[in-house]
């Protein structure tokens, strides 16, 4: 059997290390925008990205579910507590107990919840994304978990067309802040492409959420500004202009660099008036 490395117990809370350092769009240099934006005076908009410690699920009172409730407070407990399932197995024990692998091992369970993640509620499913931004950087590195992802991202791409604009960009959001970098992701491409039909109707406090949702899949603002209209993007930066005194400067910078990807020449409006307000040229 190989020997375990000496870091193989070891967890950690850094998020890996992205190619793009030295890009506005880099999801590192992205999030010290956020955590700086929620050190500001604007931090409310963005008040539901903060960790919390989630409350476990109530577990169903009869085995009607194949126990996946059951299954993932514990999961979810062990990730938090002890760290990957693979590694609490190992520390455990468990894959020497002589039982059987389906019923006995943490790495099991969690494959058995991403079999069954289809019979979880909206409401489960939207619990998950929020309880998930709490897992460690070293979660990334465990296919069982990875499995659970990917069944996640499945199944709340094929629901949100029925929920909430406004909550599909807060929790695609959250999703794509994970500390672990989720290579591909339907949901959260999926709500930007929804969502951006209806931009022009958004609140500052939607519009900020979203565009910042923009800049983290910057790699599809080309697909999404062929797609809308003059009026669309218009009347995103006529609100941004008005509402200038309103957001501070790392969010106008936010803001700005996510509209200037979506059209040629940008917002020319929203540029000038930077550029009056603070005294450089873009």
């Amino acid at each position: 059997m190989k020997q375990a490395t000496a870091t193989f117990l070891s967890r950690t809370q850094v998020k890996k290390v992205t190619e793009k350092t030295a890009t506005l769009f880099d999801p590192d240099y992205l999030d010290q925008m956020v955590d700086k934006i929620m050190k500001g005076d604007s931090r409310s908009r963005l008040s539901f990205l903060q960790k919390k410690p989630t409350k476990s699920l109530e577990e169903d009172l009869a085995d009607t579910r194949e126990n996946i409730v059951n299954d993932w407070n514990h999961i979810h407990e062990t990730v938090m507590d002890l760290g990957v399932p693979e590694m609490a197995d190992v520390i455990g024990g468990q894959m020497f107990a002589g039982g059987h692998l389906r019923s006995t091992t943490t790495s099991c369970l969690t494959l058995r919840l991403a079999d069954n993640l289809a019979l979880m509620t909206d409401t489960e499913l939207q619990h998950l994304i929020q309880a998930i931004s709490s897992w460690p950087a070293d979660a990334g590195g465990s296919d069982s978990l990875m499995k659970v992802l990917d069944k996640l991202d499945a199944e709340c791409a094929r629901r949100c067309e029925l929920w909430d604009v406004g909550d599909n960009v807060r929790f695609a959001l959250i999703w794509a802040r994970y500390s672990f970098r989720p290579e591909q992701c339907q949901f959260a491409t999926k709500v930007l492409e929804m969502a951006s039909f209806n931009i022009h109707e958004f609140r500052l406090g939607e519009l900020v959420p979203y565009l910042l949702l923009l800049s983290y899949l910057s790699h599809l603002a080309p697909q999404i500004g062929e797609n809308l209209k003059e009026v669309q993007l218009g009347g995103v930066e006529k609100r941004v202009t008005q509402e200038f005194y309103n957001l501070d400067q790392t969010e106008v910078a936010v803001v700005y660099s996510a509209l200037n990807t979506l059209s040629e020449p940008g917002p020319q409006q929203l540029k000038q008036k930077i550029q009056d307000t603070y005294g450089f040229r873009l």
